[in-house]
């Protein structure tokens, strides 16, 4: 759950749904991601992540941007 944005993600392992916290309405799904961890930054953007490349929601789960790294990742998993 993401306070500053109210927003809740939820993952499964075939899809992703993006639910308004205040009104409890479906806002976004997007079917068959290839995501395995879900993560919230500090400012309350999600990240996601998949085996080598970690991902941010730009306007919605069909926007998605890649964070560059200067090096490359292998099965990436988020702690905390």
């Amino acid at each position: 759950m993401s306070e500053p944005k109210n927003e809740i993600i939820i993952l499964t392992s075939d899809c992703v749904f993006r639910v308004d916290v205040i009104d409890l309405t479906l806002m976004d799904t997007e079917k068959q991601a290839d995501y395995e961890n879900l993560g919230i930054a500090p400012n309350g953007t999600f990240v996601f992540s998949n085996f080598s490349d970690i991902y941010k929601i730009e306007k919605s789960l069909s926007d998605m941007r890649i964070i560059e790294s200067p090096f490359k990742m292998d099965l990436i998993e988020f702690k905390n």
